[in-house]
């Protein structure tokens, strides 16, 4: 029994070798006029999509889908004008803090810290890792951490705003770490346009008003175009104290009523007890009976802090630009803003 099932071994085996001697001789010979082929066109229903048989590349010529972001690595948002109509923001900012990826940063909506500008804080990374551009070039910081304010940008003169989450250092620099965001403006803008805008809260208040002037127009047969553009807003407080909600602090931990222990009455550090034996560290003197001790009462600052800080903006905006030759373009661009922001810091 074992030299039969060796002798069919023997005789398998055999017949292996023959049929893979012949497919690698029938591969080489067909091998040569198979990477000579033409591609092939293969229907999917209305799409025509095309193989390539010597890489296997699959490229769909039919889809519907239009969206570059799709075939980047990290994909661009865009804003266009007809969003930025909509939400008739006062700032750029406002804009900004709804696209993911951008963590809200110092802007209307920040009391305390708050110097009177507005910057973009993508991915959480910090003010000083995002590039801010205007139609592509570099816009001058505002102040020492080299983070562009953005409440110097006319919102009146934007087509859109392009917005890269992704990093971008390797083509701009460590600025932007985090990513780049770029405000493009209008280019061939004809014509004047008039702008006024109003909102309120839903209590009244936080009245917020905003009108822009545009006029431009097209010239050497179209080859240049002129723009000038110049608007006010004004936004009204709203305080916390003002809503229900914001109307006491809450102590995270207890979920009680919390508040500043910085207040009347006054704090002592260092002190002692009644008897003179325990040093009671930071205590509250008791209005009561003058002695310090366990704290007593908290003051609450939260109705003197801002939900909507008030703003109140002038603005100006120029721009020209003509096409000499192919490729060759002279242009010249102005931005003049006056800004006044105004805080409280609760006592």
């Amino acid at each position: 029994m074992a030299k039969s099932l060796h002798r069919l071994h023997g005789t398998t085996a055999a017949h292996l070798r023959r049929g893979l001697l012949a497919s690698a001789a029938l591969y080489l010979a067909g091998a040569a006029p198979a990477f000579g082929q033409t591609t092939a066109p293969i229907v999917f229903g209305a799409k025509t999509d095309t193989v390539a048989s010597d890489d296997a590349m699959i490229v769909v010529t039919g889809s519907l889908i239009n969206n570059p972001g799709l075939a980047q690595s990290s994909p661009v948002a865009v804003i266009g004008a007809d969003e930025l109509a909509l939400r008739q923001s006062n700032v750029a900012e406002d804009i900004l803090r709804t696209i993911p990826g951008i963590v809200p940063s110092v802007g209307s909506s920040v009391n305390n810290g708050n110097g009177g500008a507005s910057y973009v804080d993508l991915r959480g990374l910090g003010i000083n890792r995002n590039l801010v551009l205007l139609d592509g070039m570099r816009l001058v910081p505002a102040g020492p951490v080299s983070a562009v304010d953005l409440n110097s940008l006319p919102l009146s003169v934007l087509e859109r705003t392009d917005v890269l989450t992704g990093g971008a250092s390797t083509t701009y620099g460590a600025d932007a770490v985090a990513g780049v965001v770029n405000f493009i403006t209008r280019k061939d803008f004809s014509g004047a346009e008039l702008t006024a805008s109003e909102q309120i809260g839903e209590k009244g208040d936080g009245n917020t008003w905003r009108t822009d002037l545009t006029i431009g127009g097209n010239f050497g047969d179209s080859r240049g175009n002129a723009l000038f553009s110049v608007g006010y807003q004004r936004a009204d407080p709203v305080f916390q104290g003002d809503r229900g909600f914001g109307a006491f602090n809450i102590n995270a931990f207890s979920g009680q009523r919390g508040g500043s222990t910085t207040a009347v009455p006054s704090f002592v550090t260092g002190a002692r007890n009644a008897e003179g034996t325990d040093n009671l560290g930071r205590s509250q003197i008791d209005p009561a009976t003058g002695l310090a001790g366990a704290t007593t009462a908290l003051f609450n600052f939260n109705p003197f802090n801002l939900y909507s800080t008030p703003f109140e903006r002038f603005n100006m905006f120029g721009s020209a630009h003509y096409e000499i030759a192919d490729a060759i373009n002279i242009y010249v661009q102005g931005i003049f803003s006056k800004n006044r922001v105004r805080t409280i810091a609760a006592p």
